[in-house]
């Protein structure tokens, strides 16, 4: 039986509430760039 992958997140300060989490690195980059431009009109890149 193989060890389950860690689930990765990333969270703004607690003042936003905002908190993405998954087990693909990709999908929490991408979430958070959605979040970043809707809610803190934030133009930032992947890097």
């Amino acid at each position: 039986m193989t060890e389950k992958a860690k689930l990765k997140q990333l969270a703004c300060p607690p003042e936003c509430g905002f908190m993405v989490r998954s087990h693909d690195e990709k999908e929490i980059v991408e979430i958070a760039l959605q979040h970043a431009k809707k809610i803190h009109k934030m133009e930032i890149s992947k890097d």
